[in-house]
């Protein structure tokens, strides 16, 4: 519990909490153990010259305890010879001066002296202290042994000869030795900084040492592994000529063999050639998944492109912007549709070309031409979603996107005797190595369609009958393929999968925990991002985690991970910031955005010859060497696997005709596919259906809100900016509420308005038996949960066609003869 000014209350363990590490092996026993360092002469002699000695001391302590904790706001049990028991002190650490600091401990000081000549805390406020800075022997006053109760870790010193030395005295429960040797050490290193360079800032400078510095650099870093000389196209081409007649790609009932994909592949390139394809060139590939889509990737890398994944199904307003943002000199398409022309005229100059795949694949098979691709030249873009309503392009190169096939290859053993499953949308980065990942060991991969991924149960017989070894799903879709795995004999069970990859999502504990009641399976949770290659980090698991959240897990080959502030220095170990990466993974930064690129490709402080790319989440290290994710620093969200920004939803609800503010959050305790809420003011009544029309144009069908509200008008905070916690608590009342006489009626109708509930994060007055699946804020993915729950009574299409409460009740009455 906080109080308005953001700090601990009495109702909590009052003091900001360091993070606690101690050896996994420890057996949990509540013991104290003091730990001690001696200050350096020169430092105690500064500080003691300094003057305010007490609020240097607090000073350099609040600043290791905001480097630990990540907080601004810092609250600890103060002890000093004029008070036997310890006194709450809040402290405020805002950058600028180690002077300004050491201002701001002393205001501080003299607030708790006050608060102690307003009467003592209470006996049972004291054990709260969870930690507690005791200046007392500083001065060379002894400690009359006060008892500080519960406290965890007390900060104390003691005169030995002509300096003091820092004693932590801690609980072997909460912390291990080495644990306490840094937080030490910080503590000696922040007074040094203070008293050498007062005048400075004290967030230019990092608490780190050089040996913390080298372990982070050395041990919490992928593995140095070289890669090969050759690009994945050349590599592709020696694995077809060692196994040409192995199956390489499988779609439906079509099967390509590896000589077969090859000349495809070719074919395309040489087409792509012709038509004037240069190094770099972008080739925005329009296709739908399918063996000639796996073909075109090849081909377009073979004749050295960058290779642009499109949706056919995108609006075309979006395909024109991406278009223009990325300027490809060709368009491969299925089909020359009127929408394609339109978008190619308004977007690009007359240079650029349409190709069908059906043109392309018809160019005589003379082979690879050869063409030179560098290590360094661009292999590929994908479009991500922007904050300023602008969709932003990822540029990755050969390097990177080779590292990341092969970390794949390698962390999840995949052999030539493979089977994957291709089930991720084009534009979804994971796509690329679902698709060409195998292709270097000899392995095959299936093209699953999205109707089969739809029905969760047509998913698991497809992957049954073309024997899937290696599968990939986001948490969402695990979620409901582990409900219906609990339902299905275990024979049936995805016989042939022995991993499962997790992406895209954080990863529940309560969802791996469900898995493996299930089965042995081993998951793999990864994540990383598409300006890096995509996934950098592995964090394999065949049992739940210990941990109460799910790691990420430990870099790939060739990656490093760093954790820093908001001014790019490297924290503590243990300590949250943001995830921030560097390496082989980095890509290039988004295509003719520099200003973009500027904010999230930057030198590292370490060493500025790293170029980083900053991720915006925010994480730790645990102390097992895995990485912890703990959320996002902005508006970003995951749906589908699909990175949002409410930033560009909310800028296309602007820009429609009498919108006059818009603002788009996310209901708690839902699933953000069905929990994005749009608010919205306008110049005159607009109904909700006419903003999703609009949105629809511009807009793929996960970004558009399933929740749309009229508001008169926006609340607003102190600095007028829109109040987003204030509009998650007008959510519930945003619900519509039923028509009189329209409450569901049947036990069927009612059964279903509780899954509805359930599923839409809905009220379950609002429900009536008229109500529309998809205007009440359904999916796709919420439809085929609904499938899942209601035991397959009823079909995905059943609901499409029969979307009414009411109607969908007659349905599954009708079907269970009712």
């Amino acid at each position: 519990m906080t109080n308005s000014s953001g700090f601990a209350t009495e109702n909590s363990t009052l003091t900001t909490v360091m993070p606690r590490w101690r050896s996994s092996g420890h057996s949990g026993e509540a013991v104290r153990e003091t730990y001690e360092v001696k200050i350096p002469v020169d430092v105690y002699r500064a500080v003691s010259g300094m003057g305010s000695q007490f609020a240097i001391l607090a000073a350099a302590y609040a600043k290791v305890a905001s480097v630990l904790t990540g907080e601004r706001n810092i609250s600890v049990g103060y002890r000093s010879a004029e008070c036997e028991q310890p006194r709450l002190l809040q402290m405020t650490v805002q950058e600028g001066s180690w002077l300004s600091l050491i201002g701001e401990s002393d205001r501080a000081l003299r607030v708790c002296g006050g608060y102690l000549s307003g009467g003592q805390l209470s006996a049972r406020t004291v054990s709260a202290f969870g930690t507690v800075l005791d200046v007392t022997g500083w001065t060379g006053h002894k400690s009359t042994g006060t008892d500080h109760g519960g406290s965890g870790l007390v900060w104390g010193f003691d005169m030995e000869g002509d300096a003091p030395l820092l004693q932590l005295t801690y609980r072997t429960d909460f912390y291990g030795e080495e644990c306490i040797t840094r937080y030490a050490g910080y503590y000696v290193h922040a007074l040094e900084l203070l008293v050498c360079n007062p005048a400075t800032e004290h967030h230019d400078h990092t608490l780190v040492s050089p040996d913390e510095l080298d372990a982070h650099l050395r041990e919490l870093s992928g593995p140095a592994v070289g890669l090969p000389a050759e690009p994945f196209h050349q590599l592709f081409s020696d694995q077809v000529a060692k196994t040409p007649g192995a199956l390489a790609v499988k779609y439906g009932d079509q099967e390509c063999t590896y000589r077969e994909l090859d000349q495809l592949a070719s074919r395309i390139a040489r087409c792509l050639l012709k038509h004037g394809l240069t190094t770099e060139s972008v080739v925005a590939v329009n296709l739908q998944r399918s063996v000639e889509w796996v073909a075109a990737i090849i081909g377009v890398m073979r004749a050295g492109g960058a290779y642009l994944p499109v949706d056919p199904n995108w609006p075309t307003d979006r395909l024109r912007a991406i278009l223009k943002q990325a300027e490809p000199r060709v368009l491969l398409v299925d089909q020359v549709t009127e929408d394609i022309r339109s978008a190619v005229t308004d977007s690009l100059d007359d240079a650029a070309r349409i190709v069908t795949i059906g043109a392309a694949t018809a160019e005589p098979a003379n082979g690879d031409p050869r063409i030179h691709v560098s290590a360094n030249q661009l292999a590929y873009i994908y479009f991500t979603s922007g904050s300023t309503g602008e969709p932003k392009g990822a540029m990755c190169e050969h390097a990177g996107m080779m590292n990341h096939l092969l970390a794949k290859v390698e962390d999840l053993d995949i052999t030539s005797g493979d089977m994957l499953i291709q089930s991720a949308p084009a534009t979804f980065d994971i796509s690329l190595w679902q698709a060409i990942a195998p292709l270097l060991v000899g392995a095959a991969t299936t093209i699953m369609s999205a109707d089969t991924v739809r029905d969760i149960d047509d998913f698991i017989v497809e992957a049954g009958n073309v024997g899937a070894t290696v599968i990939q799903v986001v948490p969402s879709y695990l979620e409901m393929l582990t409900a219906r795995l609990s339902e299905i004999e275990p024979t049936r069970r995805l016989p042939a999968v022995r991993h499962v990859v997790v992406t895209g999502e954080a990863l529940k504990k309560g969802l791996v925990e469900r898995w493996f009641e299930l089965c042995d399976i081993p998951l793999t949770n990864a994540y990383g991002a598409t300006e890096a290659s995509d996934d950098t980090t592995h964090h394999v698991m065949h049992r739940p985690p210990a941990s109460a959240s799910v790691p990420v897990g430990r870099p790939v080959r060739n990656v490093q991970v760093l954790i820093v502030d908001e001014n790019l220095q490297l924290v503590p170990l243990g300590a949250p910031g943001e995830i921030a990466f560097a390496g082989v993974c980095v890509g290039r930064g988004y295509i003719n955005d520099e200003k973009r690129t500027a904010a999230a490709f930057v030198e590292s402080r370490i060493d500025p010859a790293l170029r980083m790319y900053r991720t915006g989440d925010y994480g730790r290290w645990g102390q097992d060497g895995v990485l912890e994710f703990l959320g996002r620093r902005d508006e970003q969200i995951k749906i589908r696997g699909f990175r949002v920004e409410l930033g560009e939803i909310e800028n296309a609800m602007l820009r429609i005709d009498g919108v006059r503010d818009a603002a788009v959050v996310v209901k708690h305790d839902v699933d953000t596919d069905t929990g994005l809420v749009g608010f919205y003011t306008s110049t005159h009544v607009i109904e909700a259906e006419t903003i999703r029309e609009a949105l629809a144009e511009v807009l793929p069908e996960y970004m558009i809100p399933p929740h749309l509200c009229r508001l008169s008008s926006m609340p607003l905070t102190d600095n007028s900016k829109i109040d987003k916690k204030a509009l998650l608590n007008e959510v519930d009342h945003a619900a519509v509420e039923r028509t009189e006489g329209a409450a569901p009626q049947t036990a069927t109708e009612q059964m279903l308005a509780g899954l509805w509930v359930e599923l839409l994060g809905l009220s379950a007055s609002s429900v009536g038996r008229n109500d529309d699946f998809f205007d009440r804020g359904g999916s796709s993915l919420s439809a085929i949960r609904l499938v899942v729950k209601l035991g397959k009574q009823v079909s995905l299409l059943d609901i499409v066609n029969s979307p009414v409460l009411s109607d969908l009740a007659a349905v599954i009455d009708r079907k269970t003869g009712h």
